[in-house]
């Protein structure tokens, strides 16, 4: 038998001294000690004759921990940061501190990184966890990456980072990277009302690289993924099964130097790409061989997208 988390109504709860027929509960609970006086129900509470509560306790699920982080000077956007500046977390503080299903709401400013935010094994993060970081707005909650040598956030086990309504910039090694080892995709990346710009990366994915990534409603402009030792592939996104729906990518690129080097997919590189309600122009596949100014994947849909200016230049 499975036993749900429960807990006694709470002072405010419909549900008390909702139950007014003796005969009811006779016939239904079998019970005639709850339009009783003197007894107690599950609160603690002497009922009073006639009446009872209409449950004894309330379902409590699965409990979703909002941690809050504030930038210097932050302005307040959403009722979580009306507390005002300088009361919340810093990003790499509320980061430390969050666990396993938590949500971190940044609240609106720019949060100048020094150094990435990292989610390892070694700090507890095991392969399923899940971590949310929300934003106030695209437009008011800014991640800039400036100051990192590495990616503005990295994880090495095979978790779900979900991205709302924030902005990602200047990264010099990827926005988002998700690997189990050396160079091999894994977890997943959501990307919902965001926008990523000019993030590079030396290798592939110029801002996401993971197995599985979904994005909506969010653009991706300025994004490179380069190399001069190597292939590359996925200016902006790289992944194993990749699902984009209600967004833009402009001027991403993948630029491989050297001869026999590939570049493949200016914006996007995927096994499996599902492409909906969205534009792409101005990106660029640059190599000796170059493939897919746009995309490139093994297997693709399209539908109801627009694709202008987007191009191959091969060096050979």
């Amino acid at each position: 038998q499975r036993h749900l988390r429960t807990i006694a109504l709470s002072a405010l709860s419909p549900a008390i001294d909702k139950v007014t027929s003796d005969a009811w509960v006779s016939t239904f609970l079998n019970s005639f000690t709850c339009g009783t006086a003197g007894f107690a129900d599950a609160r603690g509470a002497l009922r009073t004759a006639g009446s009872c509560d209409a449950g004894a306790f309330e379902f409590v699920g699965p409990r979703t921990r909002v941690v809050i982080a504030d930038a210097p000077a932050a302005d307040s956007y959403s009722p979580l940061c009306m507390q005002g500046s300088g009361t919340a977390l810093t990003l790499d503080s509320a980061t430390l501190v969050a666990k396993p299903g938590d949500t971190i709401h940044l609240c609106a400013g720019t949060y100048a990184l020094n150094s990435g935010v990292f989610l390892l094994a070694d700090n507890g993060w095991v392969a399923g966890d899940a971590l949310i970081f929300e934003g106030d707005g695209a437009g008011n909650t800014v991640i800039d990456a400036a100051g990192t040598e590495g990616a503005a956030f990295a994880a090495d086990v095979a978790m779900s980072l979900t991205f709302e309504s924030v902005t990602v910039r200047n990264s010099s090694y990827a926005a988002i990277v998700i690997e189990e080892g050396s160079g091999v995709p894994a977890g997943s990346v959501a990307i919902a009302r965001s926008v990523f710009s000019n993030n590079t990366i030396w290798g592939s994915g110029g801002a996401v690289f993971a197995e599985t990534i979904t994005v909506s409603d969010s653009e991706f402009s300025g994004n490179m993924a380069s190399s001069g030792t190597g292939s590359v592939c996925g200016g902006a996104l790289f992944g194993v099964v990749v699902s984009v729906a209600d967004s833009r990518f402009v001027g991403d690129t993948a630029t491989a130097t050297g001869a026999n080097h590939f570049a493949r997919g200016g914006a996007i590189c995927a096994t499996e790409a599902t492409i909906r309600q969205s534009s792409f122009s101005g990106n660029t596949a640059v190599g000796d061989q170059g493939y897919g100014g746009a995309v490139y994947a093994e297997s693709v849909t399209v539908s109801g997208s627009y694709f202008a200016s987007n191009s191959v230049n091969t060096t050979d």
